[in-house]
């Protein structure tokens, strides 16, 4: 992507990120109000983005990618004292890495809320609903 944004004009790559965006998070499952509203969000979320802040961010993507993973012995500390909402129907992380996530963190409590991966944006209420719920109980 970085040798891509070198010599392919930014305007082009912007119109392709937009797209890959808008497919990776599963959009064209939810319903036309949540569509509209992604639609717009991704349009001002790209509106904002320059060359150099992208560069910036594609170089952070791949640092954090070679960051070495956590392991259960890093997460035992945390125990019990950790949630996990997962949408249901997650196109940005996939099963394999949610059950990865899951493995690492056996003792956290995990619940699934329905929508994709932006459904925290829209759909706010199930994961205030399980947030809230969960911090009650560790009182």
């Amino acid at each position: 992507m970085l040798g891509l944004m070198k010599v392919v004009p930014y305007s082009w790559i912007k119109k392709m990120l937009f797209s890959a965006s808008k497919k990776q998070v599963g959009m064209e499952n939810e319903n036309p109000i949540h569509r509209a509203y992604m639609e717009d969000f991704f349009a001002w979320i790209y509106g904002q983005y320059t060359k150099e802040f992208d560069l910036h961010m594609t170089g952070l993507i791949i640092d954090v990618a070679n960051i070495k993973p956590f392991t259960r012995s890093d997460y035992q500390r945390f125990d019990d004292k950790t949630l996990l909402v997962l949408p249901k129907a997650d196109k940005a992380f996939s099963e394999a890495a949610q059950a990865d996530l899951l493995h690492s963190m056996p003792k956290a409590k995990a619940v699934k809320v329905e929508g994709d991966h932006t459904a925290t944006l829209y759909k706010v209420d199930a994961y205030v609903q399980e947030t809230k719920a969960f911090l009650e109980n560790l009182l």
